[in-house]
Parts: C-alpha cells; sequence; structure tokens
C-alpha cells in the first residue's frame, strides 16, 4: 500500500513528521510498519505493508451487530499493545478510531452467531489480528500541539474543554470503541460541542468542577456552564434532535453488562485525564487476565 502526499509544504512537513514518528516505532507491537519512503517529484510517498479490512468496514459488513466479549478482548488488548508502544516512545496518536483498526488478513468468512437470538450470520474477523494504522496526525509529546484533534466522535472531553491534551486523549478514544464494539452503535454521535458534552455528562458523569473552572480561564465560551460550573443545556439554540437522542441515552452501566468490561470502560472514560488509566495499566486490568477469560 503507498500513501502519496502532495507537493505541498504544510503537507510534506506534516509527511516528514509521520515518517520521522514510524520509523521509531519500527512497525513493533502492532503498529503498521512503513516498509520505504521516498521523494517523487516533490511528493512524499510512504510504502506501507498490505493489511485487510478496517474494524468500521467489519462492522458496517456486519450490519452494526455486536462483537462478541471474546472477541472484544483479542482485539482492544492488540490496539493498547500499539498505543502503549507508541506512548513508551513519546508519540500520541490523537485519532484512534475503527477506521484506523485493520485487520492483517484480506478476506473474512461467515460463522453462525452466538449474540443473534434468531441464528443471524455475522461477518467475522478473519482472525484476530489487528494493527493501527495511520500516523498521519500522529506528534510527540513534547513538540507543539494542534488545539483540536480527533475525529469528533472519538475526541476526549479534554480537547472539548481546551485544556490541552496528551497521551490520556487516545485512551478516551478506545474506550468510545469498546463500546461501538459491544453495542454495535457510535457512543457520541453528536456533532455540536454542547451537545456532545451534554451526552457525555448523561453516559458518564457531570464535568468536574475544577475542569469547567480550568477551561474557562483557557477562554472556554462561558455561556456554556452556570455559575454553579454545571453545563446549560440545552440552549435556546439546540436542534430537537440533539435533546431527543441526548434523553434517550443510558448510563454506561446501564448498558455494558459485563463487570470487568464495565470497569476497563469508566477507567478509560473519566472525564479527568488525570484520572484515567494509561494504556499501559489497562493492559493489566482484570478484563484481560487469565481467570476473567476462564469465567
Amino acid at each position: 500500500a503507498v500513501k502519496v502526499v502532495r507537493a505541498v509544504p504544510k503537507y510534506r512537513h506534516a509527511a516528514k513528521m509521520e515518517v520521522s514518528i514510524l520509523q521509531n516505532l519500527k512497525g513493533d507491537h502492532r503498529c503498521v510498519k512503513m516498509l520505504r519512503s521516498f521523494d517523487y517529484r516533490g511528493h512524499i510517498c510512504l510504502v506501507f505493508e498490505l493489511l485487510g479490512p478496517n474494524l468500521y468496514e467489519i462492522l458496517r459488513a456486519n450490519a452494526f451487530k455486536p462483537f462478541s466479549v471474546t472477541e472484544i478482548r483479542a482485539l482492544s488488548y492488540q490496539v493498547l499493545e500499539a498505543l502503549c508502544h507508541a506512548h513508551a516512545k513519546g508519540v500520541v496518536h490523537t485519532d484512534v478510531k475503527p477506521e484506523n483498526v485493520l485487520f492483517q488478513e484480506q478476506l473474512h468468512k461467515r460463522r453462525t452467531s452466538p449474540i443473534l437470538s434468531k441464528g443471524g450470520r455475522l461477518l467475522a474477523p478473519p482472525d484476530s489480528q489487528v494493527k493501527l494504522v495511520d500516523f498521519g496526525s500522529a506528534v510527540y509529546q513534547q513538540s507543539r500541539h494542534a488545539s483540536v484533534v480527533s475525529t469528533r466522535h472519538y475526541r476526549a472531553p479534554e480537547i472539548i474543554l481546551k485544556l490541552g491534551w496528551s497521551f490520556p486523549c487516545d485512551v478516551w478514544s478506545i474506550g468510545c470503541i469498546l463500546y461501538e464494539m459491544f453495542t454495535g452503535e457510535v457512543l457520541f454521535g453528536l456533532l455540536d460541542e454542547a451537545d456532545h458534552l451534554a451526552m457525555i455528562q448523561k453516559v458518564l458523569e457531570p464535568v468536574p468542577p475544577h475542569l469547567v473552572e480550568t477551561a474557562l480561564a483557557n477562554g472556554m465560551d462561558p455561556a456554556l456552564f452556570g455559575t454553579d460550573n454545571r453545563l446549560l443545556w440545552p440552549g435556546t439554540d439546540t436542534q430537537d434532535a440533539a435533546v431527543k437522542s441526548v434523553r434517550k441515552a443510558k448510563p454506561l452501566a446501564e448498558v455494558v453488562n459485563d463487570g470487568a468490561l464495565l470497569d476497563l470502560m469508566q477507567k478509560m472514560l473519566a472525564l479527568d485525564p488525570a484520572r484515567r488509566i494509561t494504556a499501559g495499566d489497562a493492559l493489566r486490568h482484570p478484563f484481560f487476565s487469565q481467570e476473567h477469560q476462564q469465567a
């Protein structure tokens, strides 16, 4: 697979950063392997190992039916391995999402799913081997950061609140992916910042007051919060569809019925990034322990 970056100065600079990061990661620990890079008439070309469909494509082929807990465990462990390796190298991916988790096999087969009560059929993952790809938005933690990163549905609250971001934003994104694999639905599908925060509060917990205070000090729109630091929502311009979506949403604990998976997701989706579990600690969570797998 070849990625061609156009001969535009800002794109070339970003591509050179991507090449540097990929060379540092060396294709180890579930990170995609870059075979080589070269310059062709000013265009920077990156050559990657050939991989199969991405996680979103498998979800879509399954008509967005949920994965089994066993599949979720196998897939999420590997993505965490990739993140743990990247973070140890000082790299923040910033765009972890189903489209950037690729299966290593090209083909997939049908199987009868134990999830479907009516004996429906799902497209099973071809095997349980995946890799994390697309480091085009990745940065070194110590380098200058853009204020807004990540695809909206997988964007951590510290980014929305303009608090600055680092490694924990990647872990939040994995928490969102876990929910998507477990339910077949996007956890936070709203596009407006206020609606997004309202959905986060409905599913998880209120935004901690100290985060609100810091956000306001950093230039967050003061109209979003009251004097008691509570989110003022819905507003006069909030769309009816957004209100309906938030009101229909259920707390995470009412949706996820596997205790160890729920605990892991709650730790990944802690609103305060300082309290959020790290990728390394997540790998040691009981959800992945041999005892839990045998239970």
